[in-house]
């Protein structure tokens, strides 16, 4: 997704994977859920934790609208899912950190 972090660019391509935990913890209070996987991908940061997105097209479409139109939602809600967002994503680092290390030690 291109374009500032915060405010991501809604156009008419539904993104399936999102790494900002921000974004997340509001698709999870519009409704949406979000699947963390390892995305291997990137060779700075072998371990960095994207969340794939279920749900219709238009239903991550009006949330992600919703979130940058700053849609209002419960602090605390909002707070909670961020801390299990950010929880989820450090159990699938640590999980692909000993998953390295373990083949690591096989060689």
């Amino acid at each position: 997704m291109a374009g500032n972090r915060d405010k991501p660019e809604i156009g008419t391509e539904v993104p399936k994977t999102i790494g900002d935990t921000n974004i997340v913890a509001f698709m999870r209070l519009k409704g949406i859920i979000a699947i963390p996987w390892i995305c291997r991908d990137d060779s700075r940061d072998p371990h960095r934790v994207e969340f794939e997105l279920v749900g219709s097209p238009e239903e991550i479409q009006e949330a992600m609208k919703a979130y940058c139109r700053n849609d209002e939602v419960g602090i605390q809600d909002f707070v909670r899912s961020l801390r299990d967002v950010k929880t989820q994503m450090y159990a699938m680092k640590n999980m692909g950190q000993n998953v390295s290390q373990g083949h690591e030690s096989e060689r």
